[in-house]
């Protein structure tokens, strides 16, 4: 039989847990992929918002 106490609350922290490792994941990505195009970016991009929407697509 199903223990009752706890209810269904395990799943809701397993989603929880999973949704913050996943931010701090794409977190981590968006700052090492900002890194590597730091050196580019005067050089490629004509304003700050053409690099953000890049490194948005690039990141996601």
């Amino acid at each position: 039989l199903p223990d009752e106490t706890g209810g269904g609350t395990a799943s809701a922290d397993t989603t929880t847990d999973r949704t913050d490792t996943r931010a701090a994941f794409k977190a981590e990505i968006v700052k090492y992929v900002g890194g590597i195009m730091e050196p580019i970016r005067k050089l490629k991009f004509a304003s700050a918002d053409d690099y953000k929407y890049v490194l948005r697509k690039v990141s996601s």
